[in-house]
């Protein structure tokens, strides 16, 4: 029912990764229900001016959006006000990393879909609205393989719809820019989603739509060019 993948990098902060004895000591272990089969297991070294941020890239979706890439991010920049779908302001709640998710759907309807829900962001006066990448960090709650079949051969029955990205138009009306932006691979994970001249008009709001079982628990963006030559060591 999906595509599969053969590859996949995880970031591993700084933080998490102190030598022991002079060595440095991972531990692989399967969280969800699948077995997993490693052929290859590679630490990849990035190194970087201290003023700067690097993340990876780690979306599901298709190729073009999931493929490997290093974002460089310089200045981190808020969102004036965040919204959920019933028009609550949740800022605080997405505006550091700190373990408090959002819970923006109103109902589940299976494991791992609900009824449609989004954050809406205002972005403010964007200085250059050509070079904006939004970085989401999130958890998602899976659908197993009987959902994804069930609502495959059932055409009455809600489907899953990764998260999209809405903006709106001259007129104020709500449009789907991006129809598949990717969505966290499982466990807290952080995407990055280039808006980069994607805003129809100078009202710089976006909403990220979904029926998708996903709680947000840091929300920001930037607005710099996304390359840079970082030292990469495997």
């Amino acid at each position: 029912a999906a595509p599969t993948r053969e590859w996949e990098y995880l970031r591993i902060d700084s933080s998490y990764l102190k030598p022991r004895d002079g060595e440095y000591v991972l531990q692989m272990t399967e969280e969800l229900w699948e077995a997993a089969y490693f052929d290859s297991i590679q630490l990849l070294a990035i190194d970087h001016p201290p003023e700067i941020e690097v993340f990876t890239n780690e979306k599901v979706g298709p190729a073009e959006l999931a493929q490997f890439q290093v974002h460089v991010v310089r200045k981190r920049h808020a969102p004036q006000r965040v919204l959920d779908t019933t028009g609550q302001d949740i800022s605080q709640i997405v505006a550091k990393r700190d373990g408090r998710y959002t819970k923006t759907w109103q109902q589940g309807i299976n494991q791992g879909v609900t009824d449609e829900h989004y954050i809406e962001l205002d972005l403010g006066a964007l200085q250059h609205p050509d070079h904006v990448r939004l970085f989401l960090t999130g958890w998602m709650f899976p659908t197993c393989t009987s959902i994804n079949v069930s609502m495959a051969e059932n055409p009455l029955k809600p489907k899953s719809k990764p998260p999209a990205i809405w903006m709106p138009d001259e007129a104020g009306e709500w449009q789907e820019v991006i129809p598949y932006a990717g969505f966290p691979g499982g466990k807290t994970k952080t995407i990055a989603i280039d808006l980069s001249n994607k805003f129809p008009s100078d009202d710089y709001r976006l909403r990220v739509v979904t029926t998708m079982e996903l709680c947000w628990d840091e929300v920001f963006f930037s607005d710099e060019p996304a390359g840079t030559n970082l030292a990469q060591t495997p």
